[in-house]
């Protein structure tokens, strides 16, 4: 029975952290769609749309091929 409390507890605390997680993305999607309405972003052309998703994150460290 310990055994089930600890689970239950456990799946409850994940639960909460996950409905933390989805009001900060709330938080973040209405922030981002008020700077939209007041005009706050970059157009991007179709064939510049790789190139300017790529300037977002920072560079991943390449993978070296061992042989």
């Amino acid at each position: 029975s310990e055994a089930m409390r600890d689970a239950i507890r456990a799946l409850q605390q994940r639960r909460k952290e996950d409905e933390l997680k989805l009001e900060h993305l709330r938080e973040q999607i209405k922030g981002e769609l008020d700077a939209i309405e007041r005009g706050e972003y970059t157009e991007v052309a179709a064939g510049d749309l790789k190139k300017f998703i790529a300037g977002l994150s920072p560079p991943r460290a390449q993978k070296r091929r061992v042989r």
